[in-house]
């Protein structure tokens, strides 16, 4: 068994540059480290100039293709979201997206890529704009379901823009802090981080 970890981070958009994202992604990675069994060779880590849509499709194509059922997978994006009203769909804005829905990731192409993947358990946290759109592509599921497959967890900030941490009073951004402070209780699992129930403290939570 092995716990993977891929981490998305992106500051340096061309258009309307972000602060925090990558040392909060940093931030979460080096709690890991410190008190759970993560190992560096099992990292993925894509910032700024390195989190093309390219590199981050052939990352999570790469897990739907090598990952065994007994591994486990956080995957950590904090960056731009964007969302179509038409299309009523969310997306991530990786560092060489355009002005264009074409140029993103789409939580619909995310969703698939999770379902296919083997884990048995993978975390999905999303830090940007619209990334509670997130959790309106998944369908409820039954009881019954959570008992006969594999454990996905998604986490979102909230349905709208949200401020830039370096920006705003500390209690503003806290969805970060709130992952980090669950990390460093160690109020999940040292097995697995994720695979027990999310703090009612963070604003958004469902089970894929």
């Amino acid at each position: 068994m092995s716990n993977k970890l891929f981490l998305i981070g992106i500051n340096e958009y061309k258009h309307k540059p972000l602060n925090s994202c990558v040392k909060d992604v940093q931030d979460f990675k080096q709690a890991l480290l410190d008190r759970y069994d993560f190992e560096l060779n099992d990292i993925y880590e894509v910032y700024d100039n390195d989190a093309t849509l390219k590199n981050i499709y052939d990352a999570l194509d790469k897990y739907v293709m090598t990952l065994k059922e007994s591994d486990n997978l956080i995957i950590y994006y904090s960056g731009h979201g964007s969302y179509n009203q038409n299309l009523e769909m969310g997306y991530w804005v990786p560092i060489d997206g355009t002005k264009g829905d074409s140029s993103y990731l789409s939580n619909q192409t995310l969703v698939s890529f999770l379902e296919k993947m083997k884990a048995q358990h993978i975390f999905l946290i999303s830090d940007s704009c619209f990334s509670a759109s997130l959790l309106r592509t998944i369908s409820t599921k039954q009881n019954s379901d959570y008992e006969r497959k594999k454990s996905r967890w998604a986490l979102g900030f909230r349905f709208s823009l949200v401020v830039d941490g370096l920006y705003v009073p500390a209690a503003t951004w806290r969805f970060a802090i709130d992952i980090r402070r669950i990390t460093a209780d160690r109020a999940i699992s040292s097995n697995f981080v994720g695979c027990k129930p999310i703090s009612p403290m963070l604003p958004g939570a469902k089970i894929l």
